[in-house]
């Protein structure tokens, strides 16, 4: 699984969604594969200003997925 993710993330694409069915005789899990690009965390970041005309550093931190630090520092 560690791998999976790491050639998703590689190649710049959706991580693996999981989905747990309990609702069913037998249960089972389905893992998604999305062959999408995933946008850029400044296009994400673009996205949220046209939006909500500002950004702080929580949501910053949020999309781009890293620390109050590093946010602090992109902004």
């Amino acid at each position: 699984m560690k791998m999976m993710f790491a050639e998703m993330a590689a190649a710049q694409l959706y991580p693996p969604q999981y989905r747990q069915n309990t609702d069913t005789a037998v249960e089972s899990v389905t893992v998604t594969l999305l062959n999408l690009e995933r946008p850029s965390a400044w296009d994400e970041v673009s996205a949220w200003i046209d939006r909500h005309g500002s950004i702080a550093n929580g949501d910053l931190c949020r999309i781009a997925r890293v620390d109050t630090l590093k946010a602090s520092k992109m902004l």
